[in-house]
């Protein structure tokens, strides 16, 4: 298995669990993801350390890129 971070895209959202492939992320950075509405932002809440891979299962959506200034827009 990939290594996943957690993310939400709304402060009070579940988490959902994402693949950063081969991105440098840390915790609390800001990335784009394809969602069935589209492009959306979200907040990295568990770093790849943190994640109970037991608890989680796939298939896991792949992080498109950290969010730009206009993405947060």
């Amino acid at each position: 298995m990939s290594k996943l971070i957690g993310v939400r895209f709304q402060p009070m959202d579940k988490v959902h669990y994402l693949d950063p492939g081969d991105l440098d992320i840390s915790l609390f950075d800001s990335v784009v993801v394809e969602t069935d509405q589209g492009l959306e932002t979200a907040v990295v809440v568990i770093d790849p350390d943190l994640v109970m891979y037991s608890e989680v299962k796939g298939p896991f959506k792949l992080v498109l890129r950290k969010a730009t200034p206009e993405d947060l827009k």
